[in-house]
């Protein structure tokens, strides 16, 4: 993964005695799985308002119903060794699901973190995903949801009636017949997702990544829509039947559909904003490149973003729009302070060459002409950082989002705004003949030759700092 997205990288530092040790401070009681409760199941059904349940590494082939207590489940070392799991027989294939379920008025307090919740099947009964969540208000964070399947409902996660934070969540790898392939959010429901992963998500005849539907309501904050795929609908997803979704420093990359759009629609009388957002390489199977659509009876606000593919055609259309101060491939009629210009991005495509990938990096280089081309006011208040964790204006505010961070520092060579030995490494690799950064050569004291007078004039730029 690039340093662009290491805002996604999860870190466990809280090893099981540490928080064993802390306590009462996690909660009125500490219920261990499973040393003291062989399932998460069992521990759930003794806890009590405010107890914490910590869970150590393994495989915990159940399902998780709170019915209606408020407690944290807690994993001690993460999800990369820490399974909640629907297929109960270890052949592979999910058996039960959801995996996870509150629907009897569990609150924020109501916690799920640290764990992997994977090969949940609603078994064709429409009810499903790896996770439900209706009536209730719990913060999921720090998950990983794959590997599940629900028929006409949602693979990864359905939310309806709720109140509910994902924060730090990935959904990876998951499919739906009819629905969508991470998940869906519906009938009045107020939902947050930051720092969200939606990644290789998939649907037949429904959409590939996120559906916000019947009224429902989201925010997504500094996420990843990437790589998703729909046969029959929409790549990255929909926003349908008087829902709102409001994106800021959003990425959808390498999103894709045969028979309808790569990228996202505001449909049924939707509406909602993108704002700092970038659209890179989201196509249908014939190349069109259509990303962003909205119906007539739609209404989003689209500013300070990026919209742009190599593939075909017009990248942005629709009469439920405004935009306006961003980048568009082709531009856009109505459209107020748009730019046609390559946004130069740094590479779009990574080392793989292939888009919707970890590797990709839409970052900008310095000299792009969407360098402090935005406009700070449109802005929702309280945001301060871009898509990476970095200051969101720098000079003035750029379109898409990643802020260009650049000091104008030569030893900044890999571009980052940072001066540090990832600019070495890049630099050696580009004097050695590899792959160099973005507007960047090995001739670093411009002679027009390269030889060990640029390694020396580099190692001492790199050593003052600038």
């Amino acid at each position: 993964m690039t340093r662009s997205h290491m805002h996604h990288t999860r870190c466990w530092i809280a090893p099981a005695a540490m928080l064993a040790a802390a306590g009462s401070a996690l909660g009125t009681n500490t219920l261990l799985a499973p040393s003291q409760f062989a399932t998460i199941s069992s521990a759930v059904s003794a806890a009590q308002e405010g107890d914490t349940i910590l869970v150590s590494p393994g495989v915990y082939r159940e399902v998780v119903w709170l019915e209606g207590r408020n407690i944290t489940i807690r994993s001690t070392d993460g999800p990369g060794v820490t399974f909640i799991s629907g297929d109960l027989d270890g052949d592979e294939v999910a058996d039960v699901g959801p995996v996870f379920l509150t629907e009897a008025g569990e609150t924020a307090s109501t916690v799920l973190e640290g764990f992997t919740l994977t090969h949940s099947t609603d078994n064709g009964n429409g009810y499903g995903g790896a996770v439900v969540i209706t009536n209730s208000s719990p913060t999921i964070r720090r998950c990983v949801i794959t590997n599940s399947v629900a028929e006409g409902a949602a693979g990864g996660a359905t939310i309806d009636q709720s109140s509910s934070l994902f924060e730090d969540v990935d959904f990876i790898g998951n499919t739906s017949p009819g629905g969508a392939g991470a998940f869906t959010v519906s009938v009045l429901t107020d939902v947050t997702f930051r720092r969200c992963t939606f990644i290789g998500n998939s649907a037949e005849g429904g959409y590939g990544g996120i559906n916000v539907a019947s009224r429902g309501r989201a925010r997504f904050e500094s996420c990843l829509i990437a790589g998703n795929f729909a046969e029959g609908g929409q790549g990255a997803g929909a926003i349908e039947s008087q829902a709102r979704a409001d994106f800021v420093n959003c990425v959808f990359t390498g999103n894709g559909s045969d028979g309808g759009s790569g990228g996202l629609t505001f449909i049924g009388g939707s509406s909602g904003s993108l704002i700092n957002c970038t659209f890179s390489e989201n196509r249908d199977a014939g190349g069109a490149s259509l990303a962003l659509t909205a119906s007539t009876n739609s209404a989003v606000l689209v500013a300070n973003s990026i919209v742009w593919s190599s593939g075909a055609g017009a990248q942005v259309a629709g009469a439920g729009l405004t935009v306006r101060n961003s980048t568009i491939k082709n531009g856009f009629a109505s459209g107020v302070s748009i730019l046609i210009s390559d946004p130069q991005f740094l590479d779009p495509l990574g080392p793989d060459g292939v888009a919707g990938t970890a590797d990709d990096d839409l970052r900008l280089d310095p000299g792009s002409p969407s360098v402090d081309a935005g406009d700070a006011s449109d802005l929702p208040a309280g945001v301060t950082t871009d898509a990476a964790g970095l200051a969101r204006v720098v000079g003035a505010v750029d379109h898409g989002a990643y802020e260009a961070q650049g000091s104008g520092c030569a030893a900044d060579f890999n571009n980052d705004g940072f001066v540090d030995f990832f600019d070495l490494d890049a630099y050696i690799e580009c004097f050695e003949g590899g792959a160099c950064p973005s507007g960047r050569d090995a001739d670093f004291n411009s002679d027009g030759f390269i030889d060990f007078f640029d390694l020396d004039a580099f190692v001492e730029a790199f050593e003052t700092g600038c």
